[in-house]
């Protein structure tokens, strides 16, 4: 009997064949994606049980200093909560099947970075003092210094009225030269009128001359005069056109002149050449900086009242509209000349310029009229003179590279400053309402306790002598300039020394019985608001520990005093945990495909004994 074999059930076993190949692909994939998975995990759960570490810091520290280290104990006891932590935060395996089934195979980690590092404690410091230093020294200043918001104000208005004087002068020397040339054209056309008359009569007589038969001769001499006559009237309406011109410069120039001593005149309160409140006077029974502020202020408008007044006068008389509107429309030559006749050459008489006011009330008041063209707020305008030239010899580009150079170099040079500034200020302020170190004026003069004194300074001997220095250098010059500047130069100077000294000594024994003082101290008190901005001994830290700028010095102290004061070794006060962890989870496909064993797995992974091992490092910090 014949069998007949047909073919039926192949596709099935074609089927079945890439069925198997597609879940073998799949489960290789499922455990490339169970390690990205693990990696990730392990991850987080190490960076948790980093700071759960570093969540036992030091309380005593942080409530009294701001600084973050790790509380004391032994190594192994803080790995042994950092593994605790770890497995805590890992995925556990639930009875049953668990897609991620970890196994804390190794973990190594040590605590470094102490705060005997001194970069470390600058780190901590600027980081407690980045929001609390500026506004606690802003309200400082602010709260000391506001009273000589006066004297500013009268600097700043001086400054612009300053401006406004220097576009007055150069428009009045613009007003002197077009005088000078209008002048000038004029003599020059009166001249060239005179030789035009003179050559008319002679033209005259030849006429006669011809009539009377005179030789051919005559009529070539005519006809030369005439032409000499023709070119000569042209050069004279030439100069009439010139002078025209010069005028309405002169107009302009003038209308800029009135706008600046408007402003002028507004910025003051002076209209006319005559001050609004009527008197001049100062401050009645105010102290020497408000008289001195008042005085100025009132010296002031006097004198750009004189100024003004004189400037409006020389103009009426110098530069009068009608004299110009004349020379500008006149039709006939006689008109015109009268015109020209009539406006005079200020350069004989000068306008009162501002160099010439100062020069005149030299001998009045010679401090405060400098004022009016000297000062520090001068300086800067000043220094912009000639710019014009630079650029034009092309040494504007050389001095714009110096500058952003400059602009470089200031910005690395305030940040040093800013962190010297934040580190002072960290040693002297309080926290929690007692100072972080004690000094002198806080402890009843306790030496053993001057601990801002020898972070700052060095000793608190160093220190005293430095808050003297200061005091002397504030106390010597008051007493000479309030006191003692009535006897010379030489017998005063030597007074305000010996008195100086002597109270530089007084201030500095009050500053450290935490009495404040006057920023300066004469005596009988008196003479000068200064006395009125009070400071205190640790006001005068702060300049002594500007003048010590040995920062590494100060950090090296303040550790040393921290570690003292607690008791805490420093050498073993860690701010950081750095290690490594190894987990490990089974894999299940990749095994059965002949990657069992691998020491470059994926994923920078090491597979063995069909397990895969993943390590994390580990670097977490305050």
């Amino acid at each position: 009997m014949r069998i007949r074999v047909g073919e039926r059930g192949s596709v099935t076993i074609y089927l079945l064949i890439m069925l198997l190949a597609l879940i073998f692909f799949l489960g290789l994939l499922l455990d490339l994606g169970r390690i990205r998975i693990a990696q990730n995990q392990l991850r987080k759960a190490a960076n948790t049980a980093s700071r759960s570490l570093l969540a036992d810091y030091d309380q005593g520290l942080k409530d009294q200093y701001g600084l973050f280290v790790m509380s004391t104990g032994p190594e192994e006891g803080r790995k042994n909560d950092f593994n605790r932590y770890l497995s805590a935060n890992l995925a556990q395996a639930p009875a049953g099947f668990s897609l991620l089934d970890f196994r804390l195979e190794e973990s190594s980690i040590m605590m470094i970075r102490p705060l005997e590092d001194t970069a470390v404690l600058q780190q901590q410091i600027l980081e407690e003092m980045k929001y609390r230093a500026p506004v606690d020294l802003a309200v400082e200043v602010v709260s000391r210094f506001r009273e000589l918001g006066g004297l500013f104000g009268v600097f700043g208005m001086a400054e612009k009225e300053k401006n406004n004087i220097e576009s007055i002068d150069a428009r009045m020397k613009e007003l002197k030269e077009s005088s000078r040339r209008i002048r000038q054209l004029s003599q020059k056309r009166s001249k060239l009128r005179e030789e035009i008359k003179k050559k008319e009569s002679r033209l005259a007589e030849l006429k006669e001359k011809l009539a009377s038969g005179g030789p051919p001769s005559v009529e070539k001499e005519i006809s030369s005069l005439k032409d000499g006559i023709e070119r000569d009237r042209k050069k004279s309406g030439q100069l009439r056109e010139d002078i025209r011109e010069e005028s309405a410069r002169i107009r302009e120039a003038r209308d800029q002149i009135e706008e600046s001593l408007t402003s002028l005149e507004k910025s003051r309160g002076v209209t006319g050449g005559q001050t609004e409140d009527g008197a001049p006077g100062g401050a009645e029974g105010g102290d020497e900086l408000d008289q001195a502020i008042a005085d100025a202020d009132r010296f002031i408008k006097e004198s750009l009242s004189e100024y003004t007044g004189r400037l409006k006068q020389d103009l009426e008389s110098n530069f009068p509209r009608d004299t110009l509107d004349s020379i500008g429309t006149a039709g006939d030559e006689e008109s015109f000349d009268q015109a020209c006749a009539s406006l005079k050459d200020s350069g004989e008489d000068g306008e009162p310029s501002l160099e010439e006011e100062s020069q005149k009330m030299a001998g009045q008041d010679k401090s405060r009229l400098d004022l009016l063209k000297k000062g520090p707020h001068v300086e800067l305008v000043n220094s912009f003179e000639g710019r014009g030239d630079s650029v034009s010899r092309g040494a504007e580009v050389i001095e714009t590279g110096e500058k952003l150079l400059g602009v470089i170099n200031l910005e690395e040079e305030l940040i040093e400053a800013r962190d010297e500034l934040f580190i002072n200020e960290y040693v002297l302020s309080e926290r929690a309402g007692r100072p972080r170190f004690e000094n002198l004026a806080s402890n009843d003069f306790n030496t053993d306790r001057a601990d801002a004194e020898y972070i700052l300074c060095g000793s608190w001997m160093k220190a005293l002598e430095q808050v003297w220095l200061i005091r002397f250098t504030l106390d010597a010059p008051a007493y000479f300039v309030l006191k003692f500047k009535v006897f010379g130069p030489v017998w005063g100077t030597a007074a305000a020394l010996v008195v100086g000294a002597v109270q530089a000594s007084v201030d500095t024994l009050k500053l450290i019985k935490n009495e404040e003082i006057g920023l300066i101290e004469v005596f009988p008190p008196g003479g000068s608001r200064l006395q009125d901005i009070k400071v205190t001994y640790r006001d005068m830290l702060r300049l002594a520990a500007l003048i010590n700028s040995d920062r590494e010095g100060k950090l090296t102290r303040t550790s040393g005093i921290i570690g003292e004061r607690t008791g805490a070794d420093m050498n073993r006060s860690s701010t950081a945990v750095f290690g490594d962890v190894t987990v490990s989870v089974r894999l299940w496909f990749l095994p059965a495909a002949g990657m069992g064993e691998m020491s470059a797995g994926p994923f920078d992974t090491v597979i063995r004994g069909g397990r895969c091992y993943i390590t994390k490092n580990v670097e977490y910090s305050y």
